[in-house]
């Protein structure tokens, strides 16, 4: 059995493009662009070519620290 700490997290523990955005202090065409880029993988996609984005909170957190490791 796998660990719970390994399991991929549920939709309502997520972190919208929005909420990301905001923690991250960039603009949603960059968001969009480092998904696409493989920068930031998203744990959801809403269907549809225009679906929204739901991240893993720990992604996140680890792309803000590395963000604010290089700004020192």
């Amino acid at each position: 059995m796998r660990d719970a700490s390994d399991m991929a997290p549920t939709i309502d523990q997520t972190v919208t493009s929005k909420q990301a955005c905001t923690r991250l202090g960039i603009d949603r065409s960059t968001l969009t662009r480092w998904v696409a880029d493989g920068r930031l993988t998203p744990a959801f996609k809403f269907p549809s070519k225009a679906g929204a984005f739901l991240f893993a909170p720990e992604d996140i957190d680890a792309l803000e620290a590395a963000m604010n490791a290089t700004a020192k």
